[in-house]
């Protein structure tokens, strides 16, 4: 239950927000006329925003509870994705996306896992990448389903996907654990252009 717990957390809060301090970032870029002090106003909000994402990192740590996978809460799956995905355009991020096939076959648990994985994908490309372009391509097939995240470098420079998140930390890792807890599987690597490509194969009906 804790890690369940631990996992809804990051997934819901954290990438809210994390829309939240991509749009304080980016708003000096995007809107017109901002003067100086609005500009400091919108790095306010922005350090307010890292903090508390700091803090629920923080949290996670305690609540963590390793070998314990299950998810019972009833959450979001297939029908919310179009929803999340037209949620981050609106919050400013660069986000295309394709789905293709019949998502009536994917069962809650399988749909649960697709639609945070997604999500974890979209926060941590625009925590790491801000204003990167971010394509999601999902595919629906008799017997799995496929999605593939990918994101570019950030054209306003600064820090990108670390060797760590790679490898350990909490958003990847809990990708990891929602792909494996219904029998699938998640690859998450740098790309050689400095973006990052996230790619999920999971089973329709787990077995």
């Amino acid at each position: 239950e804790k890690a369940r717990i631990a996992r809804d957390l990051h997934d819901i809060v954290a990438h809210h927000m994390s829309m939240v301090v991509v749009q304080a970032q980016s708003a000096p870029y995007r809107l017109d006329a901002v003067t100086p002090e609005i500009r400091t106003e919108f790095e306010s909000i922005s350090e307010t925003g890292r903090a508390a994402l700091n803090e629920i990192r923080g949290l996670l740590g305690v609540l963590r509870s390793d070998g314990d996978h299950m998810v019972t809460a009833p959450q979001p799956g297939v029908d919310q994705l179009d929803e999340l995905l037209l949620g981050s355009t609106r919050a400013g991020l660069p986000v295309s996306w394709r789905v293709d096939g019949d998502r009536a076959s994917v069962s809650e648990s399988t749909g649960l896992a697709l639609y945070r994985i997604i999500q974890e994908s979209i926060t941590n490309a625009a925590r790491h990448s801000p204003g990167g372009p971010i394509d999601v391509a999902v595919a629906f097939g008799p017997q799995s389903v496929s999605a593939l995240v990918n994101n570019g470098p950030s054209p306003l420079g600064g820090n990108q996907h670390s060797a760590s998140e790679t490898t350990g930390g909490n958003g990847i890792r809990g990708m990891r654990e929602r792909a494996s807890a219904v029998g699938g599987m998640l690859l998450a690597n740098r790309r050689q252009d400095g973006g990052f490509e996230v790619r999920a194969e999971l089973p329709s009906m787990p077995a």
